[in-house]
């Protein structure tokens, strides 16, 4: 349901939170190192240490995290925030938002689909 760039999005808006643009900077460095690696495993050049996944999703997860925390890095700098309030982050709220609303379309989907299967929930 949730592509990288969802899942991405959202791990790198609720670790933001409150960070520093230091921090953000080492956020980002750990995310290029991280990209690096996932790409050199999933060519076969070593075994995945990090929780069981597809390779190539877990690949490209990174990819997008990195890209992610280089954009609230450079939000930060090029706006002058001395730390990362999610709430200020316009396109990372749009985003927030969408996905909250497939979430909930999502679930109402599956609710009716389980009134018609069932009949019910009684």
């Amino acid at each position: 349901m949730w592509s990288a760039q969802d899942v991405a999005r959202d791990q790198v808006r609720r670790q933001a939170d409150g960070l520093d643009v230091a921090a953000v900077a080492e956020k980002v460095a750990e995310a290029a190192v991280r990209e690096r690696e996932t790409a050199e495993r999933l060519r076969g050049n070593g075994s995945f240490y990090e929780f069981e996944m597809d390779r190539e999703r877990l690949a490209v997860i990174w990819l997008a995290k990195h890209a992610e925390w280089r954009r609230v890095r450079d939000l930060m700098t090029a706006v002058g925030w001395s730390v990362y309030e999610p709430e200020r982050d316009a396109q990372g709220s749009v985003w927030a938002r969408e996905r909250e609303e497939r979430f909930a379309g999502a679930l109402a989907a599956q609710a009716a689909l389980g009134e018609r299967r069932g009949g019910g929930s009684g």
